[in-house]
């Protein structure tokens, strides 16, 4: 065979091979399914404010790290200026909403997709969704009972009277928090505090009886007019504070639980990676991470001597991996 031909013949075959290749590729595309667009997701912030923020933050960089899937994320701040509708896409699958002016916006709308809020207080949510049927979740701003009175017992081991402070808004959470805490052997005194009832004065009858006053997060009695009062009253009696904020920890309390931005964050980031995966959102609940504050210039004063921080937070962990 001349030289020529059998040149040819190589160059006749792969010309075919890349044909048919090409071919292939083409009626492989003509037929396969569209390519679907990713799930997404909406974070509605209540403002611009740090703790709103970083809690944006930390949801969006677990699910950049760690999650299984990697949805579409897109923000909101309110004032939006839109209504929900308007403001999310098509392929959102689930609206979080961080702090109470973003849930109660985003509750608005129903129905659409399912709703999980963080940073809201259990109170103000479960009357937020008992208002609207919608379905969803929550990450509660507040730390349970059992864990704040856990507290209780090992920084006061040997405090067993403690004084609540109940409003007419708040005697169910309060009955029920009595409840708790006379199963654990406590012995409670409660004050009420209504209209026709001083703060002050009804606090200072309720101290004379105890040695521990458990504040509660009722901000028709804890708030920012009556805190300074509350503790210097506490103080005065050397009676301490379980506070329910590390703010309030801060401004005088003994000691609270409380959890960061970056704790909620990586709690709700857990609950969505899952959502994404079953469909599900789990039932509304309080904060699973935690930290512990102390304030040792208020434990001196009241001549209390206090474990490190860390010790604490493990005996907490451990008491809470016990079922009660």
């Amino acid at each position: 065979m001349p030289k020529g031909q059998r040149q040819t013949r190589p160059l006749t075959l792969r010309w075919w091979r890349w044909a048919s290749c090409a071919l292939a590729l083409t009626v492989g595309a003509l037929f396969a399914e569209p390519a679907l667009p990713a799930d997404a997701i909406a974070i509605i912030l209540s403002g611009e404010d740090p703790p709103y923020s970083a809690v944006g933050k930390a949801i969006e960089t677990y699910l950049g790290e760690n999650a299984s899937r990697h949805p579409d994320i897109h923000h909101l701040s309110l004032p939006a200026g839109v209504s929900l509708p308007d403001a999310i896409r098509d392929e959102t699958v689930l609206v979080v909403t961080v702090g109470t002016r973003a849930t109660a916006w985003a509750l608005q709308h129903p129905p659409g997709p399912p709703v999980l809020a963080v940073l809201v207080p259990r109170d103000t949510y479960t009357r937020l969704i008992d208002e609207r049927q919608v379905e969803g979740s929550a990450i509660y701003l507040d730390q349970p009972a059992r864990r704040r009175i856990n507290l209780m017992s090992l920084v006061l081991p040997g405090s067993q009277d403690v004084a609540l402070l109940r409003h007419p808004t708040n005697t169910d959470r309060i009955d029920h928090l009595r409840g708790l805490l006379e199963s654990r052997g406590y012995r409670v005194h409660v004050g009420d505090v209504g209209p026709d009832e001083r703060l002050i004065s009804t606090l200072e009858n309720l101290l004379e009886d105890s040695q521990v006053l458990f504040a509660t997060p009722d901000p028709a009695i804890y708030n920012r007019d009556t805190i300074k009062p509350i503790l210097l009253t506490a103080y005065r009696y050397q009676i301490p504070i379980i506070g329910f904020s590390r703010a309030y920890v801060r401004a005088g309390a003994l000691a609270a639980t409380y959890s960061t931005t970056a704790q909620i964050g990586l709690q709700a980031g857990e609950w969505i990676d899952a959502f994404l995966n079953d469909g599900d959102l789990p039932p509304p609940g309080y904060p699973r991470y935690f930290s512990v504050s102390l304030n040792r210039q208020v434990a001196r004063a009241l001549g209390l001597d206090l474990p490190p921080e860390h010790q604490l937070l493990q005996a907490l962990e451990r008491m809470e991996e016990t079922p009660p």
